[in-house]
């Protein structure tokens, strides 16, 4: 992903994020009212978020890449299953991708 797409990406997130805050939680309720709505608009981003995650991790240059980062990936997210800092399951990621890529 190049720079000025990560630059559209983050203002386009915001300006979503800000819609959803400042207009719509006028038009449908506050979270606290227990709106279907609002659940549906809080989850929007983290929506985003995962689907370019998943994009940047499972394909390269177009093609679906099955590689290192997948096993990387798949124990971060069984070592932040099992409720694990942070720190530890970004370092779980990093290590075992680059282990992999190793041998």
């Amino acid at each position: 992903m190049s720079w000025l797409g990560l630059l559209v990406f983050t203002i386009g997130n915001l300006i979503t994020r800000s819609l959803g805050m400042f207009v719509l939680s006028r038009r449908v309720g506050t979270a606290s009212d227990g709106a279907p709505w609002t659940r549906i608009v809080n989850l929007v981003p983290l929506a985003i978020v995962t689907a370019v995650f998943a994009v940047q991790t499972f394909s390269s240059r177009g093609h679906l890449e099955l590689d290192a980062r997948v096993i990387g990936v798949g124990l971060a997210g069984l070592a932040a299953w099992r409720r694990a800092p942070m720190v530890v399951v970004v370092l779980i990621a990093a290590g075992v991708t680059a282990g992999l890529r190793a041998l």
